[in-house]
């Protein structure tokens, strides 16, 4: 009888999660898994309107826990020219992910869950709007896109649809 009331728990709190999407994306999540069952222009119309809307998480790091580089030894000039100090500012690194065949994206996470799921632990994130996203994946010229919930939708943006969704 145990295992019976695990199942049916279980069931119930995997049903809740597809059914209902939890965050603040919502609405954006809803759209995806209707869009997944059922590829019609309505639901890709509905799809494209939430997607500008939401709200994303980037993984990062702060540059003080950065893995030491190797340091080399620098050839000793004649004369020493007196440096400036400067500021020590927080710096965030953004985390990126390579595919296959080399290429670069921007991860981004619609759900705090989607973090633990990719990484398989506790990630620092930071909540950027999808306009800031599109801003941030076009920064770098090496980023060959945004990828969005890279452990179960795994839906890539090119740098070409960035474009097209800044402007719009």
């Amino acid at each position: 009888m145990s295992f019976f009331r695990k199942f049916l728990s279980l069931l119930n709190r995997e049903t809740s999660i597809a059914g209902v999407p939890q965050a603040g994306n919502s609405a954006f999540r809803l759209a995806m898994m209707q869009y997944g069952k059922k590829k019609n222009p309505k639901n890709l119309a509905k799809l494209s309107e939430e997607l500008t809307k939401s709200t994303f998480l980037i993984p990062h790091l702060e540059a003080e826990k950065l893995p030491p580089r190797k340091k080399t030894k620098l050839k000793p000039k004649k004369k020493a020219v007196a440096k400036k100090k400067r500021k020590q500012t927080d710096q965030i690194v953004l985390l990126y992910v390579r595919d296959e065949n080399g290429r670069i994206f921007l991860p981004a996470f619609s759900h705090p869950e989607e973090v633990v799921r990719y990484f398989g632990k506790e990630t620092s994130t930071i909540q950027l709007s999808a306009k800031d996203l599109w801003w941030t994946g076009l920064q770098n010229q090496e980023v060959a896109g945004v990828v969005i919930d890279p452990a179960t939708t795994l839906w890539i943006l090119s740098r070409e649809h960035l474009e097209i969704l800044l402007e719009g």
